[in-house]
């Protein structure tokens, strides 16, 4: 057998075995994430748990938690967080520290408010009362940014991710370690509250089957290939 031959079946194998390894790949992501789902899923569904309790569990389990707690909204400590809504349209999450009885806060957003820009939704933020609220809401962590996303302007107010320190030394109070995505605004206002919402996009099995018909076209590519002969002719 020419050594060209040989090259050509060992290249082949390769890119065969490559296409089929990200492909099986993919399958082991769907298995992940379909599980990930159903876990997040349950856990989101179940009933409200005091909030100590949750922030005792590992940290893998507080997630997607349902909480409820009890405190005073601080007064002057909200923040307009960007977000795109679900309609497309760009908004502000209202963020305001919760402080609790033993005087430790939280982060609590409040929901969504639409305006054109940070000036405007700072403008027209909606105030807390004095008197203790209760909260009910779904526990997340806080967030790192993305590789687009803008660096936080706290001496401009402007606020692109939960950068859970940052706020905290703006609030002049420290935070908890998570966020309560609220069921409703406990200040009463209205905005468009249980922003959590978890739907990540799991398109795995059409990425699987996608690298598989690849690894079979490239198999009968170079099957074909290899059975003609170097003057053009089929092998019998």
């Amino acid at each position: 057998m020419r050594a060209s031959r040989i090259l050509a079946i060992t290249l082949a194998g390769t890119v065969v075995i490559t296409l089929l390894f990200f492909g099986s790949w993919q399958v082991q992501r769907l298995f992940w994430k379909d599980g990930l789902i159903e876990i997040m899923a349950a856990r989101s569904a179940a009933p409200p748990m005091p909030l100590a309790e949750v922030l005792a569990l590992p940290v893998d389990e507080q997630e997607w938690t349902p909480v409820f707690a009890s405190g005073r909204l601080l007064p002057d400590a909200s923040f307009a967080l960007y977000r795109i809504g679900a309609n497309g349209r760009p908004g502000y999450h209202i963020l305001t520290p919760l402080v609790l009885e033993d005087g430790s806060a939280v982060l609590i957003n409040r929901g969504m408010m639409d305006a054109e820009s940070f000036k405007l939704a700072l403008a027209t933020m909606p105030g807390v009362p004095e008197q203790t609220v209760d909260v009910t809401g779904i526990l997340r962590p806080g967030e790192t940014p993305a590789f687009f996303t803008n660096d936080n302007d706290p001496d401009n107010e402007a606020w692109y991710w939960i950068e859970l320190d940052l706020l905290a030394d703006r609030a002049g109070v420290g935070l908890l370690p998570g966020v309560i995505y609220a069921d409703a605004d406990p200040a009463g206002a209205d905005l468009r509250s249980g922003q959590a919402r978890f739907d990540p996009p799991n398109r795995h099995l059409q990425y699987a089957i996608t690298w598989y018909c690849l690894a079979a076209a490239a198999g009968v590519v170079f099957f074909l290939r290899l059975r003609r002969k170097p003057g053009g002719e089929k092998e019998i």
